[in-house]
């Protein structure tokens, strides 16, 4: 599990947890469960896609399972920072027109 902050039209606290892991040469299938705490925008996530270890760039996409905006697509793109403490910095965007 990692956790962290977000910011820009949601501000609060993030919590990753990696749900599955398929290795695979230097790029990695990966599942994570995001999930968003902030006030009436918190909201569950869950996210697949690659984790390239080369790089340290990784792509995911989803959809929102709980809370604010459920249904609604999630793209991520990430970039590892610091090794030494697995920060990652990136965009996560919610595609509110495809929200139930």
């Amino acid at each position: 599990m990692w956790s962290g902050t977000v910011s820009g039209d949601v501000e609060g606290t993030l919590t990753t947890e990696l749900l599955s892991l398929i290795p695979s040469g230097p790029v990695m299938q990966v599942e994570f469960a995001w999930i968003v705490s902030a006030g009436d925008q918190s909201f569950t996530a869950i996210l697949k896609g690659t984790l390239n270890t080369q790089t340290g760039q990784v792509v995911m996409n989803g959809r929102i399972v709980e809370g604010w905006l459920t249904g609604a697509q999630v793209h991520e793109e990430g970039q590892l920072v610091d090794p030494a403490t697995s920060r990652f910095q990136g965009t996560i965007t919610i595609l509110t027109a495809t929200a139930a």
